[in-house]
This record gives structure tokens, C-alpha cells and sequence, in this order.
């Protein structure tokens, strides 16, 4: 007998979960969701022991339901700011809203250690027992912006027989072989591992870090979206907008950018060409300062026992040395991903704030729900994908700016924007500006200069970047 079901949702990761979460709070829809792992919660499920989010805790999740306590961290690398959940804990947290809330509606089924077919039935991975399923509604794909993680992704280099190279997952059993360790990568993966092992006390003459590209780092203290630092947030969010507000050229306006502490860079002798919006705090960055021996040339092409083969040399290496891989690129496939979000039968989730993938899958449930046709829809929903440099973020940020303006304007929309959970800033602007001066003041500077800063990164996107031009 055929299935049937309202959607059916391809990915139980933070994008699935959020979709799901705002589409059972505002339609009566059946759901059924599919994914390959044995639980919610997608690329967590595999994440290594000693990750935590980028960003607060407060703006990441589902609607109706708070990951943490929304408490500011008292000691750590974090000190001062809103509270980061780990690894650990993000995965408990989808464990717990399937089970405390999904599953409990009656109105949604979860299929794990499933895939969709292209002819659309599901396929049990362990049995291989096919289900026909009627869709009543759309198809939603969840999981085209999954993170390529160190531990299941493939690599791109070879490593020869004998010689030990691991994901970051398993370096907390290891660490204490004396032994050199090369870290691969220099994303916020890569960070967080030379950062995690000089807190451990390794010593940093110990380490080598190969940095094909150096990135610029967004300063986390630009993020923090909740009521207690609010104002210092809103200033330094209206200070970057007059950045790009006055930036005579891209280069100029990554050189104001740190001189103001927004962006922060591995070293100030080398000029990042990478920009993945890693979010980093200045003592996490400072630490990784310690290390010396920094190989810039390129990706990794091998390893042998000797040495490591990369695009512009190579290096020698010693036989015993431990490599940590940290090269999967959250990027993949993504980078110039800006398909309809909206078509017949079918919902791509995809990025609509740069940054914030919880907060457009939720965005794009409630317009589902309450949304017109699917142009309309589509108008709404501008794609901000992942950029790798300066130059393509910029189109993002614009693309971003134009959703918000389109949002506020929309009845309904708009209301839900100011309650919802995961844009926490736009409705506490609109409930303390009346009394509080300083949040009414910084909130006020940063609208009057945003018009002139969309006109300026306009200006400079056409004027400073060639497609595929990259900052040298």
C-alpha cells in the first residue's frame, strides 16, 4: 500500500529540523522526514568531541525551542559573551525537540537510516526494503547545504601506506604520543584544533599548520544578539556598516575592517584571500599566533614518510609525525548555489542571511504557510550562499539587505520576525528602544547608514570585482 504525506523532507539536520519545526507550528501539515544517520541532528551526529558553534547559541536551532540557558560565558576563550553550545550538546538538543516535539504531534514520521530514490520512493539503508510514497504537497531538500566534515569526508590528497593522518575526532585519545603534529586546513576546523591543543598545553614548537590560503576571521563580539549586550552589538554592527559605507575600493574596506577589530587575520604579513565568515573570538586567534612553523604553500596533493607534496612544493616531514586532516570545506558544492527556493512540488532550503541557516529554513516554513504564489514566494527569498572570498560575500550581504527590506514590509511576516526566536535582534531593538537610549541610538545609526553602505558594496562589487576575481 502506498504512503502518503503532506512533505516529505530530505535531511533531519539543523536545516530539516528548523523547516519542520515552524511548518508544524503554523499549518496542520503531515510531515515525513528521511535521512541516512540513525537520529536527528545531521553533521552533529559525527562531530568531533571539543566543537561548539560559531555563533551564540541564541540564534541557532529551531523556533520553538531555546538551545541553552542564553547565559554569557564567565571564564574561556568566550568570556564575556553569549553562551556557545558544544558538539555534544547541539546533538542532544535535536534528539530532544524530535522526541519532545516533532514525534508527539502525531503529524510527523521519521524515517532513519533511510534515503529518498531519484524515483522518489524511500529505501531502508540496512534492509534494502523499498516504500512507495505519495507526495501530497512538495519535496523538500534539506540536505544541500550539509558541512563536508574532517571525519567522513573524502580527501582530496593521497596519504601513503604507514603514515598516520586522522579527523580531529580522534585526536583527544591521542594527543599525549609524543609525537609532531601537522594540522591540515585553516578554516575554523584548523582553528579550532591548534587552539584546542595549545589549551591543552602542547607545546607550540610541537606543531606545524599547513594554511593553503590565510582567512579572514569575523570578531565574534559583532554577534551577540541578546538583551545584555545588545547595545555594544548594534554599535558595532552601525560601525561596520559605515565601513562599507566609506570603503573606497574591497581592499580598502578589509583594511577598516581590522583596523576597527571586526575582521582578524593569522598574521599581519600575509594577506587572506579567504572568506568562509568563520566567527572567532580575539583570544582564540591571538593563541594560534604561537605558531611559528606555518607552511603556506598551497593544498596538500600527498604524504609519504619524508615529506608532504603540496600545490607550490613540498616539504620535509618527519616519519613519525601525526597528521590531522581539517581539510573538508564547508563550501562544496554550494559556493554559487542560487536556485528558486520555491517550484512546483518541490522547496530547496537555502541560505537567506548569510550565516544564518536556521533562521531561513524557519523563514521559509512560515512562507509556505502563509506566503502567496511561488514567484512572490521567490521574491522573499533571495539566496545568500557561501562565499570564498571578500568579493562574493559582498553580493550576499546585498542580497541579504534586500530580503530584510521585502520581510519588514510584508504583513505577517514581519510579525513573525519580531517574535521569533532565532532573530532575537530585530524584535529586542523594537521592545527596549523606548527605553533604553543607547539601543535606541546605535539601532538608529545603524538604519541611517544603510542605504548609503548597500550603495557603496553596489558600487564596489562592480567597479573592484571581474567574476572569479579574488583578493590579492
Amino acid at each position: 500500500m502506498q504512503e502518503e504525506t503532506d512533505y516529505l523532507v530530505k535531511g533531519c539536520g539543523a536545516m530539516g529540523m528548523a523547516f519542520v519545526d515552524t511548518l508544524l507550528n503554523e499549518t496542520e501539515a503531515q510531515i515525513t522526514i528521511v535521512d541516512p544517520r540513525h537520529g536527528p541532528g545531521g553533521h552533529w551526529n559525527d562531530a568531533y568531541p571539543f566543537v561548539r558553534l560559531h555563533q551564540p547559541s541564541i540564534l541557532y536551532g529551531v523556533a520553538s525551542r531555546r538551545l541553552g540557558q542564553d547565559r554569557i560565558d564567565a571564564s574561556g576563550d568566550n568570556q564575556g559573551f553569549y553562551e556557545l553550545a558544544s558538539g555534544t550538546e547541539v546533538a542532544a538538543y535535536f534528539r530532544q525537540v524530535m522526541n519532545d516535539v516533532f514525534l508527539p504531534t502525531g503529524r510527523v514520521k521519521a524515517c532513519f537510516g533511510s534515503v529518498v530514490t531519484p524515483e522518489g520512493d524511500i529505501r531502508d539503508l540496512a534492509s534494502g526494503e523499498m516504500r512507495s510514497v505519495r507526495i501530497r504537497k512538495r519535496l523538500v531538500e534539506a540536505s544541500r547545504l550539509a558541512a563536508s566534515i574532517p571525519l567522513t569526508h573524502q580527501r582530496g590528497f593521497d596519504v601513503e601506506a604507514g603514515v598516520v593522518c586522522i579527523p580531529p575526532n580522534d585526536l583527544p585519545r591521542r594527543i599525549s604520543e609524543r609525537r609532531p603534529v601537522t594540522v591540515i586546513g585553516a578554516g575554523k576546523t584548523g582553528l579550532d584544533v591548534i587552539t584546542w591543543m595549545l589549551a591543552q598545553g602542547v607545546d607550540a614548537g610541537r606543531i606545524r599548520w599547513i594554511v593553503p590560503r590565510d582567512p579572514w576571521i569575523a570578531n565574534r563580539r559583532a554577534f551577540q544578539p541578546g538583551p545584555t549586550l545588545l547595545a555594544e552589538s548594534l554599535s558595532a554592527l552601525a560601525d561596520q556598516s559605515e565601513i562599507w559605507a566609506q570603503a573606497a575600493s574591497v581592499e580598502d574596506l578589509c583594511r577598516r575592517m581590522e583596523a576597527q577589530g571586526h575582521w582578524l587575520r593569522l598574521t599581519h604579513e600575509v594577506w587572506p584571500t579567504l572568506y568562509h565568515g568563520a566567527i572567532a573570538a580575539e583570544p582564540e586567534v591571538t593563541r594560534a599566533r604561537a605558531i611559528r612553523d606555518i607552511v603556506r604553500l598551497g593544498r596538500v596533493v600527498s604524504i609519504q614518510s619524508d615529506r608532504v607534496r603540496l600545490q607550490s612544493g613540498e616539504i620535509l616531514a618527519s616519519a613519525d609525525t601525526l597528521y590531522v586532516d581539517c581539510s573538508a570545506s564547508a563550501l562544496g558544492h554550494t559556493r554559487h548555489l542560487r536556485d528558486p527556493v520555491f517550484s512546483p512540488g518541490r522547496i530547496d532550503l537555502q541560505s537567506l542571511r548569510f550565516g544564518q541557516l536556521c533562521f531561513s529554513a524557519a523563514l521559509i516554513a512560515y512562507l509556505e504557510a502563509h506566503g502567496g504564489d511561488d514567484e512572490e514566494k521567490n521574491r522573499l527569498c533571495r539566496p545568500t550562499p557561501m562565499s570564498d572570498t571578500v568579493e562574493e560575500w559582498i553580493p550576499n550581504i546585498l542580497a541579504g539587505s534586500a530580503n530584510r527590506s521585502a520581510w519588514m514590509k510584508t504583513d505577517g511576516l514581519r510579525e513573525w520576525i519580531l517574535n521569533c526566536r532565532l532573530d532575537p535582534m530585530t524584535g529586542l531593538i523594537a521592545r527596549l528602544s523606548a527605553s533604553d537610549p543607547a539601543i535606541a541610538r546605535e539601532a538608529q545609526r545603524l538604519r541611517s547608514v544603510s542605504a548609503a553602505a548597500d550603495a557603496n558594496l553596489r558600487r564596489l562589487m562592480s567597479a573592484d570585482m571581474p567574476p572569479g576575481a579574488a583578493l590579492g
